[in-house]
């Protein structure tokens, strides 16, 4: 009925599945070093954990216990803004590049990353207070780390064997922090303010994954966010119109950008002939379609809309005067 601390530590599982009986998981890496564990499922009817896309949490999904060492397929890891606890480990020797820590984090447990050799970057939100011991231990990938204002505590040996870290931006504020950091290989640069970027989500789940830049930084890889029955457009500087950013654009003040929603334009069609215009478009885009016979014995029809969603269907029969069709994207149909 119980996972005991580093129970299955160095095993050569591949997969493990918790019953429904499990009451207990510990939170001190129980699966430490299995280098070969893809994925964690939890039996629906468990009351206590979850595994969502193989990686186990408890059951409200606010203490992330373990994420597979052995998960390939996800270059960046967003932890879910439900987090506000991670357990020992939690990374340990895992496989992505990138990872988004959200606003809802307080701490980064003991060696939370330790041994993570593909690690290039860590975007860390402005709620974190602690960084306990070893928690970047040997990440030897990682160039540079920005601490957020609302950083306490760095603890000792946190970046210890780091040895690709150039630069460490923390606050100056931070309890006896260049101390501790003496391990850091890089430079070590204490900052009085940094700039605040925030996120809004422009109508899209609640989000909570702003983050501490240091001025003239780049802003460094971009949260996803999710709209039920939109599609993603990136980040923008303005909730309509403004311009694109990416993870390069630099920061020289507070910010906030908006996430730009799409809505997808399908056809579907009968006859001969193919249509020009379909795909994803933002709210308030003109959307212009285009319907062309295929051959010189079909001729275009009509549009016909579908109703539920933003779908024409053409048909290629008899004549038609009006091939083309234009239309303003709506936020609803």
């Amino acid at each position: 009925e119980a996972i005991e601390p580093e129970a299955f530590g160095g095993g050569s599982l591949s997969r493990v599945h918790i019953p429904e009986w499990v009451d207990y998981i510990s939170t001190e890496g129980p699966f430490v070093e299995c280098h070969k564990l893809k994925s964690i499922t939890v039996d629906e009817n468990n009351p206590n954990y979850r595994s969502v896309d193989g990686v186990l949490f408890s059951k409200d999904e606010s203490l992330l216990i373990a994420y597979p060492a052995g998960k390939t397929g996800v270059s960046v890891y967003t932890v879910p803004q439900t987090v506000t606890r991670l357990g020992d480990d939690v990374f340990s020797g895992c496989q992505f590049n990138g990872i988004v820590l959200p606003s809802t984090l307080s701490r980064l447990s003991y060696e939370t990353f330790e041994g993570c050799e593909k690690l290039t970057e860590i975007i860390v939100g402005t709620g974190l207070e602690t960084v306990d011991d070893n928690a970047f231990y040997y990440v030897p990938k990682l160039k540079t780390v920005t601490l957020p204002e609302s950083v306490k505590w760095i603890a000792r040996l946190a970046f210890e064997e780091c040895e690709s870290l150039k630069t460490l931006y923390y606050p100056v504020s931070a309890e006896r922090a260049y101390e501790w950091i003496s391990d850091c290989p890089g430079k070590k640069i204490a900052y009085t303010s940094a700039r605040l970027v925030s996120f809004d989500s422009n109508d899209g789940n609640n989000f909570s994954y702003d983050r501490n830049v240091v001025n003239g930084q780049r802003v460094g890889i971009l949260p996803v966010p999710v709209r039920d029955g939109y599609v993603f457009g990136g980040w923008w500087t303005a909730p309509t119109g403004g311009n694109k950013i990416s993870a390069d654009t630099k920061v020289k003040s507070d910010v906030t950008y908006y996430a730009r929603w799409l809505r997808k334009v399908s056809v579907s069609k009968t006859g001969s002939g193919s249509v020009k215009g379909a795909g994803n478009w933002a709210i308030g885009d003109k959307v212009t379609l285009k319907a062309t016979p295929s051959n010189k014995d079909a001729v275009f029809v009509r549009w016909e809309i579908v109703e539920g969603d933003v779908s024409f269907w053409p048909e290629f029969n008899e004549k038609y005067r009006q091939p083309s069709v234009s239309f303003t994207m709506p936020d609803q149909v």
